[in-house]
């Protein structure tokens, strides 16, 4: 399983898109858009639970 994929949803297309991946495989992070920038914020470092992330990146490209 590759958990760095990422997407993006088109809500007027109703579609979906992938994207460019993300710096580091995450799960169960939260996200925020601001300004055309997607913040990701914590999260697990694999499914299913384990070890927690303090990391919060910024995504400038998509």
């Amino acid at each position: 399983m590759n958990d760095r994929i990422s997407g993006s949803y088109d809500p007027r297309a109703d579609r979906w898109a992938t994207i460019l991946p993300l710096p580091r495989g995450r799960h169960g992070f939260g996200a925020a858009a601001v300004g055309g920038r997607a913040y990701l914020v914590a999260g697990a470092l694999t499914c299913g639970g384990g070890a927690s992330s303090d990391t919060l990146e910024l995504v400038s490209r998509w």
